[in-house]
């Protein structure tokens, strides 16, 4: 199988109700949620950042590397301005889900100096996937070039279509001037509805299918929709019930599908399945055991164990069935896909840090 590589920067996820980098945060970046699902799904898996090497949330990447078994490699450099600033997010969610953004902070984007640094762990077979979360996050250059040394390159959209306001840092959404070099430059483009809602926002999604050859969007609980050279199809999200949603853990949902969607490909399956498989395990991501009373921990701990997908299965054994006929899935295709899953948690392989 091909190797599986994620490029973007981690980040600090701060508390609701503050705006100070130096408060205590979590882990979070769609390349750490992407490096942490495909790990789990068994499939060899390279995770490159740039972070300050003294911060503590690169220390937490490099521990979560041992513990699920992917590459951290941070190509920081210490030079140039900014390089010792941590992306930084107050993510603040209403019971829907719906996201108040702020964005007080971040680290260099990614250009043709950190190219030499980034060819090092790339080769022909890999499939990488750019997971953005911050505006110019990485150039058109450098995506070329990463795109001349590997097989496929997706690129998730959401950073690159983010406003920050330069007073409060509160984030909006806005075109960003560099798309179509973007779009031309990759296999695949990721992003939801939440990331256009500005002016002109679907007719930009117009020209993303226009350019690039798969394109996905997704909508929330109304699903996905799938537009491949031409063609669309809409594949409805696997359901939750009210009392499964509420208090669920949504920080890293898409980043979850996204690189979900990727796996269930690099695993054969059409893009219509992934789709399918990226809901399922999407919503065992998000959703909350309705007998809990507090809230599911956000973060990379939610993301699902093997076991709570198999207790979910044989008690929802209808509910799931229904929704892999629905499909056209079988049970096997449920199971090939997180058959890694259990495989990946119980490997002791401890791999090299590079940096």
């Amino acid at each position: 199988m091909s190797r599986f590589v994620t490029i973007g920067h981690i980040c600090h996820d701060l508390y609701p109700g503050s705006l100070y980098p130096d408060d205590p945060g979590t882990l979070g970046g769609a390349v750490t949620f992407a490096a942490a699902v495909a790990a789990k799904f068994g499939i060899p898996t390279t995770a490159i950042t740039s972070a300050p090497y003294n911060h503590p949330r690169w220390g937490d990447f490099q521990e979560l590397g041992r513990s699920l078994n992917f590459q951290p490699v941070n190509v920081n450099h210490g030079l140039y301005p900014n390089d010792g600033s941590i992306t930084t997010f107050v993510n603040e969610y209403n019971v829907q889900g719906d996201r108040i953004q702020h964005h007080p902070s971040r680290n260099n984007p990614f250009d043709m100096r950190h190219f030499p640094q980034i060819a090092k762990h790339l080769s022909p077979e890999d499939i990488v996937l750019i997971g953005t979360v911050t505006y110019d996050e990485i150039s058109p250059e450098l995506l070329r070039a990463i795109k001349g040394e590997v097989n496929k390159v997706g690129i998730t959209l959401q950073g690159l279509l983010r406003y920050v306001h330069p007073d409060t840092k509160r984030v909006t959404g806005g075109p960003f001037p560099q798309w179509r070099e973007i779009a031309s430059s990759v296999d695949y483009i990721s992003l939801s509805l939440e990331d256009l809602q500005f002016p002109d926002g679907m007719s930009l999604l117009a020209d993303f299918v226009r350019i690039c050859p798969l394109v996905t969007l997704t909508d929330g609980p109304c699903g996905v929709h799938i537009y491949s050279n031409g063609a669309h199809e809409h594949i409805p999200a696997f359901y939750l019930n009210e009392n499964e949603i509420l208090g669920g853990a949504w920080t890293g949902a898409g980043d979850t599908w996204t690189t979900t969607f990727m796996c269930a490909r690099m695993h054969g399956q059409p893009s219509k399945k992934a789709a399918a498989l990226a809901h399922f395990y999407t919503a065992m991501k998000i959703r909350k055991d309705p007998e809990l009373i507090i809230s599911k921990p956000d973060g990379i701990p939610s993301l699902p164990s093997q076991i709570e997908i198999e207790q979910f299965r044989l008690l929802n054994s209808d509910r799931v069935m229904e929704f892999l006929h629905q499909n056209n899935l079988l049970a096997d295709d449920l199971q090939h896909l997180f058959e890694g899953h259990q495989n990946a948690q119980e490997e002791s392989m401890h791999l090299r840090i590079e940096t």
